[in-house]
């Protein structure tokens, strides 16, 4: 009999739990105010080129000495004669701590350093007058 009331109790419980496992909400259509969702895309280093040339930006890749700055890659961008400077780090490492810090990357060998953007393990400069620089800015801030 104690079987039975057990047996019964776990089905019990597993109805209720598989009741209250997922809320339906209600939709109200309305096209005057309907605003698409749009599921975020991680903009990285292997894709933000692809991203800047979606703005119809040409622009071609060239190498970096991104270990000349302490980060483990990166590479530079060249569009009318003007650059992005694009470098991914170890978020631990002593040089993204003290870019990040100070918003600036050092070259340790020639004891120089230049002002950066530096966020979420990433690290980039671009000079003004790059083509669409406030879209590319905005590209830019979301590397992740």
């Amino acid at each position: 009999m104690k079987k039975k009331g057990l047996i019964v109790i776990a089905l019990v419980v597993c109805l209720l739990l598989t009741g209250c496992g997922k809320e339906k909400t209600s939709e109200v259509s309305d096209s005057s105010n309907t605003v698409p969702t749009q599921t975020k895309e991680n903009i990285n280093l292997s894709n933000i080129q692809s991203k800047i040339e979606a703005l119809n930006i040409t622009v071609e890749k060239t190498e970096a000495s991104y270990e000349l700055v302490g980060a483990k890659d990166g590479f530079k961008l060249l569009s009318n004669e003007k650059a992005i400077e694009i470098y991914q780090f170890d978020k631990n490492s002593d040089a993204y701590k003290k870019a990040e810090k100070n918003q600036k990357l050092e070259v340790s060998a020639m004891d120089y350093d230049f002002d950066a953007v530096v966020k979420n393990g990433y690290a980039y400069t671009i000079e003004s007058g790059f083509p669409q620089y406030d879209a590319i800015v905005s590209l830019l801030n979301q590397l992740s």
